[in-house]
């Protein structure tokens, strides 16, 4: 088995949150982030059967031009499980299909969050791509809230500190966690470079910071999910 593919499978993938221009909202998964980043900065992608670059990113952002990273989640999983499944598994395509399973799950919970709070007029992710058709309402009260919400106004993220026991930090503390080494000050505020002079800005991290206990995290009129 190739294990460099293997050890790529290792990592779950992100779900993305990207600011627009005119207050909107875009939601994504992907298994590559700065990648799918640059697809959307660029409005481009490079196919490779084709060999030649072909129109990328998606139809929302070719329209309305992202200005930041404004949060990034992990697919809710359970990650310790799925690399255990991983380092027993031989069937690579199975597990690529199950991993992008989980994405799109957590990626349409998501979009549904942002919805709620910001409209479904200005938001678009998921199954909901199209810029003429908004989704119906009914359509997204079906879909049961999962995530509480930081201070900040939006979708907490899950973290399993060393202790063992999950925490909800601000859906904009990961790209910190993750990249924080990268990240550089400008007059745009934390670029994170993407490669090729290309670089986006991304949310600071709120005043919850890292590692808040849920009871301090969230407003008094919301519960910890189970």
């Amino acid at each position: 088995m190739c294990q460099m593919r293997k050890s790529r499978i290792l990592n779950p993938g992100y779900i993305y949150v990207l600011a627009l221009e005119e207050s909107r909202y875009y939601i994504g998964e992907t298994g590559d982030l700065k990648r799918r980043l640059r697809e959307h900065l660029t409005g481009l992608y490079y196919d490779m059967k084709k060999r030649k670059w072909v129109p990328g990113g998606s139809v929302v952002t070719r329209r309305y031009k992202p200005l930041r990273l404004h949060g990034l989640y992990r697919p809710d999983m359970n990650f310790r499980g799925f690399q255990e499944l991983v380092a027993e598994s031989e069937d690579l395509s199975k597990l690529e299909s199950l991993l992008r399973k989980e994405r799109t799950a957590t990626e349409t919970d998501i979009a549904v969050q942002y919805m709620k709070i910001y409209g479904q007029t200005h938001v678009r992710g998921a199954r909901w791509c199209s810029i003429e058709k908004p989704p119906k309402m009914e359509t997204i009260e079906k879909v049961e809230e999962s995530r509480p919400l930081c201070k900040c106004g939006i979708p907490a993220e899950r973290i399993v500190p060393n202790s063992g026991k999950d925490k909800w930090v601000c859906g904009c503390h990961l790209v910190h966690d993750l990249f924080g080494s990268e990240l550089y000050p400008s007059t745009r505020g934390l670029l994170l470079p993407l490669g090729d002079h290309l670089s986006i800005s991304v949310s600071l991290t709120c005043e919850s910071g890292k590692g808040v206990e849920p009871k301090r995290f969230l407003p008094e009129n919301k519960e910890v999910p189970e």
